[in-house]
């Protein structure tokens, strides 16, 4: 081959691996067009450089080019015809091949068994390949492990090519075998455990293996693991010298790219470190479903700079996304969280949060970019696992003494319980006459100082509200918050020489001018109670833990839920002696920390606290109260947004019956279980049934409440959004307008309701194909949205993806596209995969591809998030009918009828 020849065959290999491998076929046939021999040339390089690897072209080993190039001349053929009698070994069919060998399976004539073959392919025997062939025959033959495949024999073909021949592992890979068999984490962390320990025996006997990584770790039938491959093992044995020149040059670096550790991307020098990285992706693999970062094969400087400088994301977190591969087919396949929550026999929330934690500290500490943060050896990896498995505290994990207990209550939850129960009993036993007599004495002084206020507290309201007696208002009409202004103004000026009255007064004030909805002048005054009873009491008090927690259920009504959290937890650190008081004070600090999370979407942490605060009052109270009615109404809440719409529906109208026995029919609280349970039956799809509560709720709300009360403005929003998803566009809009001028005149244009109004607007402007006022209101919503809630708050989603599409409709698409984009990643990370919203950004990101004609991109979403939102709303659902437009859509856009019509058919039927 002349030189020239070469350099155009290099020419068009370059153009072809920066292509994506979609792509490759068409450029080769343009490129190679006139000239048959070069296109097989180049296939055949193209094939050399996959199998090698990424750098084998680029900085090849000496002798390698003139090697390839003669291959190049050579036409394919195998090494070793079927048949062929090598000693008492007879050639049965190749059964694989790489870059410088390929393998056969050969049956031993005299003992009847089956072996693996090895042996050098033609044209690639150049001394430093035909040493490294040497080195790996000559590493098996050390190594002697129950999972690893076993050396057997060895020798030379009559052309002089040398072989080895080993045991033959009848077996598929192991992310394979996992899936197939649809293990659970436990027993795929098993499988591990055992290429660890295989891994660490090669390490024992001064063997880094440099190319670990599923394709080279078999399972056979019986589940038994054996290891492959060790054809770029690196030895450290100074006793193997001789065999290790060819493996170690500076300049060459032998690796799959997907797993190897970023040392050996940037060609520095390998331990047994790099083989622990490796180790960390695979367990990552078999955990998620996916590689710890999205590479793309055709970009080399992509592909390095991720493994270099991206931090992986966590396991829990990985396991919810979407990742699109191309096969070698060409065909386009996704990865969606269903799939992989399937092929580990469970479910997708249910595998984060077994995920979640110890096993992401694993994974990650494994994967660290710098060799000496890993675990110092695969035996230590494999050692954290197995004390994960047993309940123990992990090494990734930080160190701390609640780690380490609750880990060792986890573990001995039985043995823990009753040795409390035992040590409870003692400690009653031995101290309960001196503890009685001092909670008595503690209770006696308490009451007696709370009636002295409490005399104190209601001699001053009653003058206050005297002035509406008609002797003193003298016939003119005073409204209640001209009566609270007037007592607000006079606490300062009559009370100054009794704080504690004061504190109370302005505490009580400041709650009673919330439950009217007037918040801006309720603040001030709760703020103002907390800073007196801290100067009174000190921090640690009864007092201040119940300033706390109104002040926060005040931050938490105006949509600040770091404030209210930030209080809440200062309450909850505040120790009180045990109490009926004191564990009412505790329920409600627990339920409003609940409200606070819920609203942050922080769903597994609210649960807990609703659950802790109805527990105490219902032994309290018994299961009939109206504190038991507010935690069963917002339990039923949440259940409602996690997707659980039975359990939802059966705590909401228990909640409403209590309500209705316990306050009767016309009672705000009773409003707002009309109200709630109206909300559950139009997200179920059940519209007629919804609208007689709404109106219901909305009539009560008025004639209790008041027109300019923020529930009143809730009611009005509600009902809005029925009327919007039954076709009344023009009524919903104007109620909408209605409550949004009321909420600013009386919140405030800032407040987080003005924003909820304006996002609901937006949508109802979007129903009606006007998107250029829908991306005026989404946009002004989502920016005050923005400045009161957490980044990643599932209503910041809803607002982005509604200004996507309103972009969209205004011919925009590619500014919406990144919108979506974090809209799908925020309710991906809160709600998770199950989530019919998450299927709706799914939905109506794919539907945004189709603008740039990437099928093969916008298929997966569109149908995951069809089926994903069928699945959670049925077949009648509008959001439902909208998912499956858009799917029709795809397939009439990609010319493929058979698809449309099947869905045309759903959509009929």
């Amino acid at each position: 081959m002349t030189q020239e020849r070469w350099q155009q065959i290099e020419s068009i290999v370059d153009q072809a691996l920066d292509l994506p491998v979609v792509e490759r076929k068409a450029y080769l046939d343009t490129a190679c067009a006139e000239d048959p021999e070069l296109r097989t040339q180049v296939d055949e390089m193209l094939k050399n450089c996959e199998t090698a690897g990424d750098d084998f072209l680029e900085v090849p080993a000496p002798g390698a080019r003139e090697a390839l190039m003669d291959t190049l001349n050579q036409a394919p053929a195998e090494i070793l015809p079927e048949g062929t009698q090598l000693g008492p070994y007879r050639v049965i069919r190749r059964i694989g091949h790489g870059g410088m060998g390929a393998v056969y399976l050969a049956e031993r004539e005299d003992f009847k068994k089956r072996v693996a073959l090895k042996v050098v392919k033609r044209g690639m025997d150049t001394e430093e390949i035909l040493q490294r062939f040497r080195s790996e025959r000559q590493i098996l033959a050390a190594l002697d492990h129950p999972n690893m495949a076993q050396l057997l024999d060895g020798g030379m073909t009559d052309e002089g090519l040398p072989f080895f021949v080993m045991e033959y592992i009848e077996g598929i890979p192991i992310d394979e075998y996992c899936d197939r068999h649809k293990l659970g984490i436990t027993d795929r962390l098993k499988l591990f455990r055992n290429v660890c320990d295989a891994v660490q025996y090669a390490h024992q006997n001064l063997i880094v293996h440099r190319d670990l990584k599923p394709s080279n770790i078999l399972v056979t039938n019986d589940g038994q693991v054996k290891l492959l491959d060790f054809g770029i093992a690196k030895v450290l044995n100074p006793n193997l010298s001789a065999a290790e020149v060819a493996v170690t040059r500076e300049d060459v670096r032998l690796m799959t790219p997907e797993y190897a550790s970023p040392e050996q991307i940037l060609g520095q020098p390998i331990t047994t470190a790099s083989d622990v990285y490796s180790l960390g992706v695979i367990l990552y693999e078999l955990l998620t479903g996916h590689r710890p970062y999205h590479l793309r094969a055709d970009s080399k400087v992509d592909m390095e700079k991720a493994i270099l400088q991206a931090e992986p994301t966590r396991p829990s977190t990985a396991i919810t996304r979407i990742e699109k591969f191309s096969g070698d087919n060409g065909q386009t396949s996704a990865i969606t969280p269903q799939i992989v929550s399937a092929a580990r026999g469970t479910q997708t929330e249910r595998l984060r949060r077994h995920l979640r934690g110890d096993l992401d500290n694993i994974v990650m500490m494994a994967l660290r970019k710098e060799p000496a943060r890993r675990y110092p050896s695969a035996e230590h990896l494999s050692e954290d696992v197995r004390r994960y498995m047993n309940g123990l505290p992990v090494e990734a994990a930080p160190d701390s003494f609640g780690y380490r207990a609750q880990k060792f209550m986890q573990r001995h939850r039985y043995g823990v319980l009753a040795s409390f129960l035992i040590l409870a009993s003692l400690i009653g036993g031995l101290g309960a006459a001196l503890w009685q007599a001092r909670i008595a004495q503690e209770e006696r002084d308490i009451a007696r100082l709370e009636a002295e206020k409490a005399e104190q507290v209601t001699e001053f309201v009653v003058s206050v509200f005297a002035v509406s007696n008609p002797s003193e208002s003298r016939g003119q009409s005073i409204t209640a918050q001209e009566i609270l202004d007037r007592g607000a103004a006079r606490i300062d000026a009559e009370l100054s020489d009794q704080p504690e009255v004061q504190a109370k007064l302005m505490d009580v004030m400041g709650r009673v001018y919330q439950s009217l909805g007037l918040y801006r002048a309720a603040g001030p005054l709760l703020e103002r109670a907390l800073a007196e009873r801290r100067a009174l009491y000190g921090d640690q008090h009864r007092e201040v833990a119940t300033s706390l927690h109104n002040l926060a259920l005040w931050h938490y009504v105006q949509g600040e839920y770091d404030a209210a959290e930030a209080l809440l937890r200062e309450a909850q650190g505040i120790t009180l002696p045990p109490s009926q008081a004191h564990n009412l004070l505790r329920a409600n600090i627990a339920h409003t920390l609940g409200l606070v999370l819920h609203a942050e979407s922080n769903y597994d942490e609210a649960e807990p606290l609703y659950q802790e605060a109805l527990g105490i009052r219902e032994g309290i109270y018994g299961e009939e109260s109206r504190e038991v009615a507010t935690s069963l109404n917002n339990l039923g809440r949440l259940n409602q947004e996690q997707g659980d719409y039975d359990e939802a529906e059966r705590l909401f109208r228990q909640a409403l019956q209590l309500r209705r026995d316990l306050l009767g029919e016309d009672h705000p609280e009773t409003a707002l279980s009309l109200n709630n349970l109206a909300a559950l039956l139009r997200t179920m799809g059940d519209l007629d049934a919804a609208e007689p509560l709404y109106r219901e709720a909305l009539a009560l709300r008025r004639r209790l409440l008041g027109d300019e009360h923020p529930s009143v403005a809730n009611s009005m929003n509600s009902l809005a959004m029925l009327l919007r998803d039954k076709g009344d566009y023009s009524a919903a809009g104007q109620v909408l307008q209605e409550n949004l001028d009321l909420l600013s005149r009386n919140l405030g244009e800032d407040h987080i309701y003005v924003a909820f109004t304006l996002v609901n607007i937006g949508g109802v402007l979007l129903r009606e194909e006007n998107y250029e006022e829908a991306a005026t209101y989404y946009q002004r919503g989502l920016d005050l949205l923005r400045s009161k809630l957490d980044p990643g708050n599932p209503r910041v989603a809803s607002a982005l993806v509604g200004l996507g599409q309103a972009l969209v409709g205004r011919g925009q698409a590619r500014r919406a596209l990144p919108l979506l984009q974090e809209a799908l990643e925020i309710r991906q990370e809160k709600l998770g995969a199950e989530d019919w919203r998450t299927g709706e950004a799914q939905s109506i990101l794919g539907s945004i591809l189709l603008n740039f004609r990437r099928f093969d991109e916008a298929e997966p979403m569109v149908v995951q998030g069809y089926e994903t939102i069928v699945r959670v709303r049925g077949a009648e659902d509008l959001e439902t009918q909208a998912a499956l437009e858009r799917v029709i859509a795809l397939y009439e856009a990609w010319g493929n009828e058979t698809e449309a019509n099947r869905y045309r058919t759903q959509r009929a039927g």
